[in-house]
């Protein structure tokens, strides 16, 4: 079937479309495909997300769009459960006739692919956000994961990539070749909604000190007890410095533990609004230990917020090779601290990456490229 003519009219009605998550939890990934559904609802598509996680539904109905709650896709790998979770989406999808399933993340793209390979689904897209593994991972998990994805492929009639980076790894790795249907769709972003009126309050509440701001999971594979440790040696020669860990997750007690003894650092827990701490920010730390397309170091980079980010994955990507943001070996806090140290001493150095990471950042990763390039995906479905 073709999705539309030559004039942008739809053919046989309206398209429908099934993002497939599971119960991933709200964060980067989740803000990419609300951008994607929501543009596509408004294309006309009738376009619905399967999801379990509550924060993300209620983001989801909010802007219209429709949810299914299937309870079939787990984080955790159990086989028994998992072909439980298979015959639960096999049934769902055998009986709802989508035109495309399009599923996101590792676990997702798991059972989702399986069980739309068994409903004979017409279309069958994988977004890869990320590889459940990074470059220093054990070499038996890097060529399991590895494997299962090669096999994962054949069910696949479109894999999209969010980094130029993942796509070529995938294919050092294995997993695709020349031949294979592959594409990279490099993620992108709006300009996050700075609040002024709350930003001033942040100052006013904060000080004149120094900011560094991290922003995303607290977990220990987003590097942040490296953070806190770089953080602690370079407050020796930075007195009125502080650090701000914006948001929530599973070590967010066991950091908040490790920095009781620590000066100036800030646990913010959930906001609403983390983009306004990327404002306060002088510089923004991302040390992941592994990263698709980090949607808050593109923020980051959207509002001029001078960056370090670790040298994982598309962190290399969004700095356009360290141009527009310093990067630093992973897991070495000496390099972290030295390059925390070089943009805190200087104003001037931090005034050049802004305006570097905003043109960057305007040239290449905003939502308006990353939507263009899904719906001519999408409209060329035959």
């Amino acid at each position: 079937m073709s999705i539309v003519s030559d004039t942008g009219e739809f053919l046989g009605g309206s398209v429908r479309v099934l993002h497939i998550v599971g119960d991933s939890k709200f964060g980067g990934g989740s803000v990419i495909i609300s951008q994607i559904v929501i543009a596509q609802k408004l294309k006309g598509y009738d376009v619905g997300v399967l999801t379990t996680d509550s924060e993300f539904i209620s983001h989801l109905q909010e802007h219209g769009i429709k949810t299914y709650e299937v309870d079939c896709i787990w984080r955790s790998y159990n086989i028994l459960k998992d072909l439980k979770g298979i015959f639960r989406l096999f049934v769902f999808l055998n009986k709802s006739n989508f035109d495309v399933v399009h599923t996101h993340t590792t676990k997702a793209g798991f059972i989702g692919r399986i069980a739309a390979k068994l409903a004979s689904c017409k279309n069958i897209f994988h977004t890869v956000h990320g590889f459940p593994f990074s470059e220093n991972s054990l070499y038996l998990k890097v060529k399991m994961f590895s494997f299962l994805e090669y096999i994962l492929v054949k069910f696949t009639d479109k894999l999209i990539f969010v980094s130029n980076y993942h796509k070529v790894w995938a294919r050092e790795l294995g997993i695709i070749s020349d031949k294979s249907n592959a594409i990279s769709i490099r993620n992108g972003v709006d300009s996050p909604q700075i609040s002024t009126d709350n930003v001033s309050k942040l100052e006013q509440k904060f000080g004149t000190a120094l900011k560094v701001v991290f922003v995303g999971r607290i977990v220990k594979e987003k590097g942040v007890f490296d953070l806190l440790t770089a953080f602690n040696i370079i407050k020796k020669e930075f007195v009125d410095l502080q650090l701000f860990f914006v948001g929530v997750g599973p070590d967010f007690e066991l950091l908040k533990e490790d920095a009781s003894t620590s000066e100036g650092v800030v646990f913010t827990g959930f906001v609403s609004n983390p983009s306004d701490y990327l404002q306060l920010a002088d510089v923004f730390v991302l040390p992941s230990y592994r990263e698709g397309l980090s949607i808050s170091a593109l923020e980051a980079q959207s509002v001029g917020t001078p960056s370090i980010l670790s040298n994982v994955g598309g962190n290399v990507e969004i700095s356009s090779n360290g141009e527009s943001a310093f990067i630093f070996e992973l897991h070495d806090t000496d390099d972290l601290t030295s390059k925390l140290r070089t943009l805190l001493s200087s104003e001037l150095e931090r005034q050049r990456l802004k305006e570097i990471s905003q043109s960057n950042f305007k040239d290449n990763f905003t939502s308006e490229k990353m939507i263009n390039s899904y719906r001519e995906l999408y409209e060329s479905i035959s």
